[in-house]
C-alpha cells in the first residue's frame, strides 16, 4: 500500500497556516479516485527529533512536509511551540540514513528548493518551491498533486498538473514548484496504478533482450519487482520503458540475459495477476499461479517452477 506521511509544523512565533484545510483536501481529492487504499498518516507540531522519529516508525513511500520555510533554506519545524528551524544539510543527513523505500518528497514551504537540492541525492524526486507561496496555492497544489498520483499519473505529470491549477489561482506563482530528480526519468514512475491498466497490460514474448544487452540494467528491474510492494505497481512503467528501448527489440537473444528478463517479467505477471484477483475478492490459491504459468511460455519450466515455489511461499 503507497503510504503518505503527512508532516505539519506551525509554530506560535510564526504566521497561522491552514494546514488543516491542506490535509482535508488531500484526502477529499484522493477520496475521489478509484483508488483509495492510500494510505496517509498526520503528525503534527513536528520538531526535530520527531521528524528522525515519524520517517523510522511509518516507513513512507512519499513524504510531505506542510508549513513555514525561510530565505536562508531551513524548514521551520518547532519545539515546545516555538521555531526550530532546521539547516539543509542537517535535512540531509537523516534522508541520508532514513532514505529507505521513499520514492518522493513534497516540501509544500516556502524557499525550499535549497532543502529539494540538498536531499536529492537519497531520494528519487523532490519537489519544492524556490521562492515564497501563497497558503490556498499550496493547498490547491498539494491536492492537485496527489490526486493525479492516485489516478495512476506519473510523478512528473501530477507536478505539472499541479503547476497548472496554481496557474489558474494565480498565474505569478505557477513557476515556484520546482522539480528535481536522482536520475533522468526518476518523475516518470507511477507510485499508484488503477487495476483497469493491468487488463490492459500484456508482456509482448517477442521483445526479449539482444546481445548487446546490459546485464546490469537488467538485474535492477528485477530487483525493482522483488522489493517493491506487492500492491504498489510502479514496476510495469519500468518493464514498459524497457520495452520501448531498441537493444531490447531484437528477437536474437543470449540465454543468460534472456533467463534474467524472462524470470522478472514472469515474475511482474504473476504479482499482477494476484493483486487483481485480490482486490476483485478472489482468494490467493496455488492453482491460480500454475494456470497462470501454463499459459507462458514452457519450454522456460526450471524458471517457471522457481517461480511458482516463490510465489507459494507468499500465499496464506
Amino acid at each position: 500500500m503507497l503510504g503518505i506521511l503527512f508532516l505539519a509544523a506551525n509554530p506560535t512565533n510564526t504566521t497561522a497556516l491552514n494546514l488543516d484545510e491542506e490535509i482535508r483536501n488531500i484526502r477529499r481529492k484522493i477520496r475521489a479516485t478509484a483508488f483509495r487504499e492510500i494510505q496517509i498518516e498526520q503528525e503534527w507540531a513536528v520538531s526535530p527529533a520527531d521528524l528522525v522519529t515519524y520517517l523510522q516508525e511509518h516507513q513512507p513511500t512519499i513524504v510531505h512536509f506542510s508549513g513555514h520555510g525561510t530565505a536562508r533554506g531551513e524548514i521551520v519545524l518547532q519545539d515546545k511551540g516555538s521555531s526550530a528551524p532546521m539547516a539543509p544539510d542537517i535535512l540531509s543527513d537523516i534522508f541520508k540514513v532514513l532514505q529507505g523505500g521513499i520514492k518522493c518528497v513534497v516540501l509544500n514551504s516556502c524557499y525550499s528548493e535549497m532543502q529539494a537540492k540538498a536531499i536529492k541525492p537519497y531520494v528519487d524526486c523532490v519537489v519544492g518551491m524556490s521562492q515564497a507561496v501563497g497558503d490556498e496555492v499550496a493547498i490547491q497544489f498539494a491536492g492537485t498533486f496527489y490526486e493525479a498520483l492516485a489516478n495512476g499519473r506519473t510523478i512528473r505529470e501530477a507536478y505539472e498538473l499541479g503547476r497548472a491549477i496554481m496557474r489558474v489561482i494565480d498565474p505569478n506563482q505557477s513557476d515556484v514548484p520546482i522539480l528535481l530528480e536522482r536520475s533522468i526519468a526518476s518523475a516518470d514512475t507511477c507510485l499508484v496504478l488503477k487495476p483497469d491498466l493491468f487488463c490492459e497490460f500484456h508482456l509482448d514474448k517477442k521483445c526479449r533482450p539482444s546481445r548487446s544487452a546490459d546485464d546490469k540494467s537488467l538485474f535492477e528491474i528485477r530487483a525493482s519487482i522483488r522489493n517493491a510492494p506487492a500492491d504498489t505497481f510502479c514496476v510495469m512503467y519500468q518493464l514498459n520503458k524497457l520495452h520501448e528501448r531498441d537493444e531490447f527489440n531484437t528477437v536474437g537473444v543470449d540465454q543468460k540475459n534472456f533467463e534474467i528478463y524472462f524470470d522478472c517479467a514472469f515474475d511482474f505477471e504473476i504479482r499482477a495477476t494476484l493483486w487483481r484477483l485480490h482486490h476483485n475478492g478472489i482468494g490467493l490459491r496455488s492453482g491460480v499461479v500454475e494456470a497462470l504459468a501454463k499459459s507462458y511460455v514452457n519450454e522456460e519450466q526450471t524458471i517457471v517452477n522457481k517461480a511458482i515455489a516463490e510465489i507459494r511461499d507468499n500465499i496464506d
